[in-house]
């Protein structure tokens, strides 16, 4: 099965990214294929700068992701009024548009949204 996760909740005041990492992490044991598509304050994860707290770094998990062939995706429109242009994101991450979310949508089979 292939998921999509859309992910819009930055990563300072909600959880949403790390159950992301986690529900990714479960689907990917599982054998199942995950895309993620990052926009609002999520795309703030992207930044190859960006400390998320003591615990888990999820820059750093979402790369780890990526290393493992899960294709990350983020608003680009998002990135730049956030001030990050793609020489800001950390590896294995890339900036899309509303095009590129479609097409990711209409490939997955089952597409969850997680936000505010």
């Amino acid at each position: 099965m292939r998921f999509l996760f859309v992910v819009r909740a930055g990563p300072y005041a909600f959880q949403h990214m790390q159950t992301v990492i986690d529900l990714t992490r479960a689907a990917l044991a599982a054998g199942h294929e995950v895309a993620l598509f990052l926009t609002e304050d999520a795309v703030v994860v992207m930044n190859a700068e960006c400390r998320t707290g003591d615990s888990t770094n999820l820059t750093a998990a979402l790369g780890e992701l990526a290393e493992q062939g899960v294709s990350i995706q983020g608003c680009g429109a998002c990135c730049l009024f956030r001030g990050q242009g793609r020489s800001d994101l950390a590896e294995g991450m890339k900036m899309a548009g509303v095009a590129t979310l479609a097409k990711m949508a209409g490939e997955a089979d089952r597409v969850l949204s997680f936000g505010y």
